[in-house]
């Protein structure tokens, strides 16, 4: 099922935001970018094509400067597909808790910015990934919300926010999710856009969540044109809380 609501947003950053120091919510992960390329003890880098996508994605289309990490497309054959992107996941898994991460759309049509989470059930011998899309960010002023459950565990839950007067690709902003015991609440800039409960998605999601962000060229996200070339997504952090007992 799917909405578009339209609505305006303030973007200040509410007092129940949390802290680095502590209080409701304990910081378990954070990558800040402070070094001279992606560290390959916190991340996995995708190095191939994806089926679903018009590009492969590669280590080498994440760059990292001042503290920022800069995942490029590029026009160029590889892999069999006509453009390349980036794609990383976190070695952290964590159940339950708050995901967030600050970053800007790359801009151009065509350009998939997404953050998001796969939630694996080590118990389940098939190993279905569940993947919660905290946001694929398509259009400048559009959050895309997708809950994809795996075979048998639920249904597929979608929610497209459209913000009246936004531009993502020109500041940046912070895309949260809170996994609690009684569904997902998702926020921007600690203001919340909305909500999918267990009953929604047909039963609550079982295992740990991995923490992804990539980009891809797709058709879904509007015609594609070789303004894309040289675009970037740019995150400034992720950050993974866990609420104190």
């Amino acid at each position: 099922m799917r909405w578009m609501l339209g609505f305006a947003l303030c973007f200040a950053l509410f007092s129940c935001a949390p802290k680095k120091g502590g209080g409701e919510w304990v910081l378990t992960f954070e990558e800040d970018w402070n070094g001279p390329a992606v560290d390959t003890n916190q991340w996995i880098s995708q190095n191939g094509p994806s089926g679903h996508i018009l590009s492969s994605r590669w280590i080498e289309n994440n760059l990292v400067s001042n503290g920022i990490l800069y995942q490029v497309v590029r026009k160029e054959k590889r892999g069999g597909k006509d453009w390349t992107a980036a794609s990383l996941w976190t070695k952290f898994s964590q159940r339950y808790g708050r995901f967030q991460c600050r970053y800007r759309y790359g801009g151009g049509s065509g350009l998939n910015n997404a953050f998001w989470v796969t939630v694996k059930d080590q118990g389940d011998p098939k190993g279905f990934n569940q993947v919660l899309d905290i946001n694929k960010g398509r259009y400048s002023n559009q959050v895309y919300i997708h809950l994809h459950r795996a075979p048998g565990k639920g249904k597929d839950v979608e929610k497209i926010f459209t913000v009246d007067g936004a531009d993502f690709s020109r500041d940046f902003h912070v895309f949260g999710m809170d996994w609690l015991p009684g569904g997902l609440v998702f926020t921007i800039d600690d203001k919340e856009v909305g909500r999918i409960s267990n009953e929604e998605g047909a039963g609550e999601l079982v295992g740990t969540a991995v923490v992804h962000v990539s980009t891809a060229v797709m058709t879904e996200a509007g015609p594609v044109t070789d303004d894309l070339n040289g675009r970037a997504m740019a995150v400034d952090w992720v950050r993974v809380w866990k609420r104190n007992p």
